[in-house]
């Protein structure tokens, strides 16, 4: 029973059309707990990471600047193989202007 509650309800989420809507990111990479780390890679991976998600079209529209998304987005890097795995906590936090 619960397992066709659950199918519905994700059934019902996805059949409504979701529409997106252009972000401003503020990215903060902290690499602390990482020894020895080459802070100059972490530093082009959070500006990557910040270019990417602002200047992504992910919608049609058009909107104003002040119409964004504002999100701040903080990934805490924990461990680290040295090579190009990572493992990571992340908050994320944002606000929406509301227009009536």
């Amino acid at each position: 029973m619960i397992k066709h509650l659950l199918v519905l309800f994700l059934f019902a989420i996805f059949a409504f059309t979701v529409t997106a809507q252009d972000l401003n990111v503020r990215v903060q990479l902290i690499s602390s707990q990482i020894q020895n780390s080459n802070k100059r890679a972490f530093d082009e991976l959070e500006t990557k990471i910040r270019d990417f998600l602002n200047n992504r079209k992910w919608s049609p529209d058009n909107f104003q600047p002040q119409e964004r998304i504002d999100c701040s987005l903080i990934l805490n890097i924990t461990s680290w193989d040295g090579s190009s795995s990572f493992k990571t906590e992340a908050q994320i936090q944002s606000s929406r202007p509301i227009y009536g």
